[in-house]
């Protein structure tokens, strides 16, 4: 069986999030988060094979986002600072 869009771009995601993980555990660095004191650019300045693999996850996460919310929703979410809702009438 042929592997979907949205599962190829999961295992993009997966991949490439277990590869930042390890290097940044390896490092000793902390994982990102929101907390106030995690370094703003944490992510950033480890060279080119974890940026590449950074910006394959935000590239996949953008995309996934799109498909899963659809079109419409996803104009919208364009527009708009908080998620659409999600009704869908038959």
């Amino acid at each position: 069986m042929a592997s979907t869009r949205i599962i190829e771009l999961a295992s993009i995601i997966s991949t490439n999030t277990r590869k930042i993980d390890t290097h940044l555990s390896q490092k000793g660095l902390p994982t990102p988060s929101f907390e106030a004191n995690c370094h703003p650019q944490l992510l950033f300045g480890h060279g080119e094979d974890i940026e590449t693999a950074r910006q394959a996850v935000v590239d996949a996460t953008d995309e996934l986002q799109a498909l899963m919310l659809g079109p419409g929703n996803y104009i919208s979410s364009l527009f708009v600072n908080y998620p659409p809702t999600l009704t869908y009438t038959t």
